[in-house]
Parts: C-alpha cells; structure tokens; sequence
C-alpha cells in the first residue's frame, strides 16, 4: 500500500473525530453562554451595578496626597494634553471587600467601585471582564490586605514601576497597618520589587484572574500616574528605593540600548557603527537587575532607545537628560513623551519606516532607520 493510500485512509478516520470536536466545542461554548446569562438572571454572586466609591455607606476614605498638575508642550506626534487630570490620592479601607479578575474591587453586595477598577466607564452596568471566567468560588482572606495590582498589564515592566511600586508608597504613607497584599510575583522584576519593598514572600497573595477573594479589610487606593505622567514624589521615592547608597555622580554617558527580540533595528549593523563612531555605549538591557539598569540610567546624559517598556528606567534619569525614543507607524505612543517632560528630559521622538513581517504583529516588527537622517541630528546634539 503507497504512502499517499495510507495518509489518505487515515484522513478518513480523523474527519469524525475533527467534527466530534467541534460540535463539542461550539455546544459546550453555547452552554457556558446560557449558564451565565440565567446567573445574571437571577442575579446569583454575581456583580451587576456600577457605584462610585463616595456613594457607598461603612467605606473609609483617606486622603493622603493631593495631585500634582503638571503642563507640558504638544507634539503633533502625540495625541496628548497639554496638562494632566486633577485627582487626588486617598486610600479607602472596604470591610469585607471583594476583588475578582485580579483588579476589580466591589463591596460585600457586589457593588463595583468604579473610582478603584481599572477600566470600568459610567453608564456601563456590567463589568465584562468578570464574565470570562466565571468566580465559583469565593476565597476568604482573614487579614486586612491591600491591592498591589491595577489591571492585566501587571505583568509590563513600564506598568509595574510606574503604576503598581507608587501605590505601595501611598499605602506606606497612610499609616495603615498591612497584612497582606494581592500582587503579581510572577517575573523576576516582580520578585526584584517585592524584594527592595521589603515585603516577604508570606505576605505575597498571588494575583489569580480565576480567583474571587473576600478580605476581611480591603485597602485600596486609585490610580497613581495618568498617561504614562510620573509625579516628582513618585520618582523620588523609586530613586530611593533603587539608587540606595548610589554616590551622585554627573551624568556623562551617551547610551545606546539595544532590542534583541521583537521591534529591533532593521539595518542594525549600520546604525550600531554610527552609535560607536559618536561615542555611544551599546548596553542590552535582558539580565540586568533593576538596579544595574538604574544605575545606568542615572549616568546617562544621552538615550537612544526603540520604543518599548524598558525606556520606562528614564525614570532614575537625572534633569535635562536628553531622550530619543525611535518608532515606526505603528508604534507611536505618548507615555514616554510624557513621562519625559513630567521629569524635565530633553525629549525628541523620531518616526522611520517598519520592516513588515507578516509573521509579527505590526507593533514588533522592526524599524528601518535612516541613517543620515540620525547624524544629522547627532551632530546638533553632541557637538
């Protein structure tokens, strides 16, 4: 029997098993479907209004710093502000507080606090993202605990650093006595963090998207950063905490970081020999401690860097540094814009052609620099 009789023989026998799988999948789809709808039905544990947090009886609220109103300058680039939102910093204290999908934070009757949940918009009565997975089960959690997470990029080292460490801060200068946190301890830069906080891993509850916890106290607070915006308390108290017993210095590097995964330089052999022939240091970021990237940072009085989270170490920066972020089309984003004028940076965005790669998302596919068009600029920068 020829191979080409065999494989088609065997297709014979798998054409069932493929549509037995199928059908079972769709049925088992529609029926999760209906599941939740006569649970929304009849209203079991399940969250359905949408409240903000001033509305709710038996909730405390603290304020503990008032916002920082910064104005910075628009680049046609971005599609930014010119200032930032006014909000102020307060830490609520919920008894019984629930939280579910990691980051959605509701009352011991369901309610959602909105002014606390990430992406949780007035006029929607739902929130979406507790029905992917439905929360059998609630786990109680007899301590009063403190929410270390904001939404599902947790696991983004810009969101981390400039969202979720800042948090921490407001908690510690509540004066609220914290058992327990509900973080993301995942990566190494999460260990990293937990670590220079000095919290221990005992008081580490794991971040769960599965997981319906009911705290005894639940302490909260709202966002820290708008639009990727760093506040001068927020980089002072990450300087502290990562340039501990760093001896100040005049920053004089010129420094070059360089992508080795996705979003990398296209013509890269070309524009690292440009970077070395003006005196640029190439470093690679992956290995390096949080520390050993903020130590470099601080030294740096010049960045060149393709946009990605790792230019969120800027932040251990010193005044008047100067920051070039390299895009494509599809990667033109603000936050760093921001984040640069928040902190007093030189900043200069500079957009070139994309490598298309079909087997990328376009956001990773690499940049095509022109090279002229980099010394040009070099040379009213360095010289």
């Amino acid at each position: 029997m020829t191979r080409q009789i065999k494989q088609y023989l065997f297709s014979l026998w798998l054409r069932p098993v493929r549509g037995i799988i199928k059908h079972t999948t769709i049925i088992f789809f529609y029926l999760r479907l209906g599941i939740k709808k006569l649970i929304r039905l009849f209203g079991i544990n399940v969250i359905t209004v949408n409240y903000t947090i001033s509305k709710i009886e038996g909730i405390e609220s603290k304020l503990i710093l008032a916002f920082e109103k910064i104005n910075f300058p628009i680049i046609p680039l971005f599609k930014g502000r010119e200032s930032t939102e006014h909000f102020d910093h307060v830490v609520y204290t919920i008894p019984r507080g629930k939280v579910f999908w990691s980051y959605t934070i509701a009352t011991p009757s369901n309610e959602i606090l909105r002014d606390v949940t990430w992406r949780h918009n007035v006029g929607i009565g739902t929130n979406l993202y507790a029905y992917k997975l439905f929360p059998w089960k609630t786990t109680q959690i007899p301590w009063t605990t403190a929410v270390l997470c904001w939404n599902d990029t947790d696991k983004n080292y810009h969101h981390r650093i400039t969202t979720i460490v800042p948090k921490y801060y407001i908690f510690k200068k509540s004066g609220i006595k914290i058992d327990t946190y509900i973080a993301d301890t995942n990566l190494w830069f999460h260990r990293e963090w937990r670590e220079a906080l000095w919290i221990d891993i005992s008081q580490i509850i794991p971040s769960d998207p599965h997981a319906y916890y009911q705290c005894d106290t639940l302490i909260c607070t709202n966002t820290t950063t708008v639009f990727g915006i760093i506040q001068p308390r927020a980089k002072k108290f990450l300087c502290e905490i990562f340039l501990k017993d760093r001896a100040q210095v005049v920053a004089n590097r010129k420094v070059y970081i360089k992508r080795i995964t996705n979003r990398k330089i296209a013509n890269e052999t070309e524009f690292e020999k440009l970077m070395t022939d003006y005196g640029f240091q190439i470093s690679v970021l992956d290995g390096m401690t949080i520390r050993q990237q903020a130590e470099l940072f601080y030294e740096a009085k010049i960045v060149i860097w393709p946009h990605g989270a790792w230019l969120t170490n800027m932040i251990f920066s010193q005044p008047w540094t100067k920051v070039i972020e390299l895009f494509h089309p599809q990667t033109i984003f603000g936050h760093y814009y921001a984040m640069a004028w928040s902190l007093w940076f030189d900043y200069t965005p500079l957009v070139w052609k994309m490598k298309l790669d079909t087997k990328k998302i376009e956001m990773d596919n690499d940049i095509i620099v022109d090279i002229e068009q980099v010394r040009k600029v070099l040379k009213t920068i360095t010289y």
